[in-house]
C-alpha cells in the first residue's frame, strides 16, 4: 500500500524553497531603495483609479508626506504633457512645483493632493518659460480652473512656426488628459489666463513677440478675451496708463471677480480696477496693491480684502478691507521696523464666515487669521509660510512650507511642503513633500460632488 506522506526527496525540495523564499525577502530593497530606483525611472507610471471619495472635509486622515511616482525628466513635447486623474471626487488641493522658477526652458508640474488621503498625483507637466526667460511666472491656478474644477488653462512655452518659442494656452481636461491648444497665434505670448466664472470665456495679456522669437520687453498689448473654443477673440478697451511714465505700463490680469469683471491693474501704477467687458465701465478701487497674491474676492459685503499700502515708494503696508468703490476699512496695520513696515501677503477670504486668512513676513512668515469683529488667532507656531488658502468649507487651511529661508522679501516665495492643520491651529501635518529641488510656488482648492 503506498504511503500518504511525501517522500524525503519532496520535503528536501519544499525545505530548501522556502529558504530562497526568505532570502529573497531578507535582500529586497527597502522604501527608501525603492524610492531611489522609481526616481531614476524614465517616464512616470500614471493611474487612472479614482481617488476615494471624502467621507468628511473636517477629519482627513494623514497620508504619507512623499510623491508617489517618478518625476518625468526632459521637456515635455509641444510645451505640456498631461496624466490622467480619472473621476475626480471629494477635496483636492492643487499645488504649483516649479511655477516661480522662470530660466529658459524650466519645465514646471501639476500636482493634485487628495485631502481626504491618498497619494497626491502628477497631473500635468508644462515648460515654464520662454527663450529667453519671462520676468515672472505666468500662472496662477485659483484664476485658471473651469468652474466646475475639472478642466485648467496653462499658459506655456510651445514651438512656433517661425523659430523660437511663445507663450500659448492649452486646456487640460484633468480626468482624461486631453490637451485642447486655444487662441493660437505665432506672433504674440498669451500670459495670465483667467477663466470667467460663467465658464464661457478666458481672459489673458497679449505680449507681441519681435523677429526670432524674443517676446517683447516691458510694453504688451492689454487684456483679451475669448470663447473658450477660442473664438470671438477681442481686445478689452481699458483706460491708459498714466502720462509721462519713465518705462511702458505693464498690464496685470488678476482674475474676474465673482460677479463677472476683470480686476487688474498696471504693475508700474498699481491701481486695482475693476472692468465690465460688455458695458465697457472701470471702476478704481484702490491705488498701492501690496501684492499680486494679495486681493480676495467674494459675493457678500465687504467683498474685496487685500494687502495694500498707504506709502509712498516701494514699502507694502497694511491690510484693509474695502467696498467697491467705498472707504476701506483698516483691519490691521503691519509692525513698524526701521526702514519699510513687514510685509502681509496672501489676503483670503474665510469661505463661510466673516475673517481673513494672510501671511504676515517676518522672520518667519506667520499665518493669521483676523476675524471682521476684530479678534487675531496666529496659527501654526512653527510655520514659515509661503503662501496659504482655507479649504473649500473654511474649516482647514493649507500653506506652503518654506524649508530654508528662500529669497526673502521677494514674492512668490517657494516652499518645500504643502502642509494642512485646522482653523484652530491643531492638528497640523504634512500632506505633500515633492523631490528635491522642491520649489512649491502655487496653491488652489477644489471640491468635486459625487457624480
Amino acid at each position: 500500500m503506498r504511503s500518504r506522506r511525501p517522500s524525503l526527496a519532496i520535503a528536501g525540495a519544499l525545505v530548501i524553497g522556502v529558504a530562497l523564499v526568505v532570502l529573497a525577502l531578507v535582500l529586497a530593497p527597502g522604501p527608501a531603495d525603492l524610492s531611489r530606483s522609481v526616481a531614476s525611472s524614465p517616464t512616470p507610471a500614471p493611474t487612472d483609479a479614482a481617488p476615494a471619495p471624502s467621507p468628511s472635509p473636517s477629519a482627513p486622515p494623514s497620508p504619507e508626506p512623499t510623491a508617489p511616482s517618478p518625476i518625468p525628466t526632459g521637456r515635455p513635447a509641444g510645451g505640456i504633457e498631461p496624466y490622467p486623474l480619472g473621476a475626480l471626487r471629494g477635496e483636492y488641493a492643487f499645488v504649483l512645483n516649479g511655477g516661480a522658477v522662470t530660466m529658459p526652458g524650466t519645465v514646471a508640474e501639476v500636482w493634485a493632493v487628495p485631502l481626504a488621503g491618498g497619494p497626491p498625483r502628477l497631473a500635468a507637466r508644462y515648460v515654464n518659460a520662454t527663450t529667453p526667460a519671462t520676468s515672472t511666472g505666468e500662472n496662477v491656478l485659483a484664476r485658471q480652473f473651469s468652474p466646475d474644477g475639472r478642466r485648467l488653462v496653462l499658459s506655456a512655452a510651445t514651438p512656433r512656426a517661425q523659430g523660437g518659442e511663445r507663450l500659448g494656452l492649452f486646456i487640460v481636461d484633468l480626468e482624461t488628459a486631453r490637451v485642447t491648444p486655444v487662441g493660437a497665434e505665432d506672433a504674440a505670448d498669451h500670459e495670465k489666463p483667467a477663466w470667467s466664472p460663467d465658464g464661457r470665456r478666458i481672459a489673458y495679456v497679449k505680449r507681441p513677440i519681435i523677429g526670432a522669437g524674443t517676446t517683447a520687453s516691458g510694453s504688451d498689448e492689454g487684456i483679451w478675451v475669448m470663447n473658450v473654443d477660442g473664438s470671438g477673440t477681442r481686445k478689452v478697451a481699458l483706460p491708459p496708463a498714466p502720462a509721462g511714465m519713465h518705462f511702458p505700463a505693464q498690464t496685470y490680469l488678476h482674475s474676474w471677480t465673482p460677479d463677472g469683471r476683470l480686476a487688474w491693474f498696471y504693475q508700474a501704477v498699481v491701481t486695482l480696477t475693476l472692468t465690465d467687458i460688455d458695458s465697457g465701465a472701470h471702476t478704481e478701487v484702490r491705488p498701492a496693491v501690496g501684492d499680486v497674491r494679495g486681493i480676495s474676492f467674494r459675493t457678500a459685503v465687504p467683498r474685496i480684502a487685500g494687502s495694500f499700502s498707504d506709502r509712498p515708494g516701494n514699502c507694502p503696508g497694511h491690510y484693509v478691507a474695502v467696498l467697491d468703490g467705498a472707504p476701506e476699512r483698516i483691519l490691521v496695520r503691519a509692525p513698524e521696523r526701521p526702514q519699510c513696515p513687514l510685509r502681509i501677503h496672501d489676503v483670503r477670504w474665510n469661505p463661510t464666515r466673516d475673517e481673513v486668512l494672510y501671511v504676515l513676513e517676518s522672520t518667519t512668515n506667520e499665518l493669521h487669521v483676523h476675524e471682521l469683529s476684530g479678534a487675531i488667532h496666529r496659527l501654526a507656531s512653527g510655520a514659515d509660510a509661503a503662501l496659504a488658502e482655507w479649504s473649500t468649507a473654511g474649516t482647514h487651511l493649507l500653506y506652503i512650507h518654506r524649508n530654508a529661508p528662500d529669497q526673502v522679501g521677494r514674492l512668490p516665495l517657494r516652499g518645500g511642503e504643502l502642509r494642512y492643520l485646522r482653523r484652530d491651529g491643531s492638528d497640523e501635518r504634512t500632506l505633500f513633500a515633492p523631490r528635491a529641488p522642491a520649489a512649491l510656488s502655487d496653491i488652489t482648492v477644489r471640491l468635486y460632488p459625487q457624480r
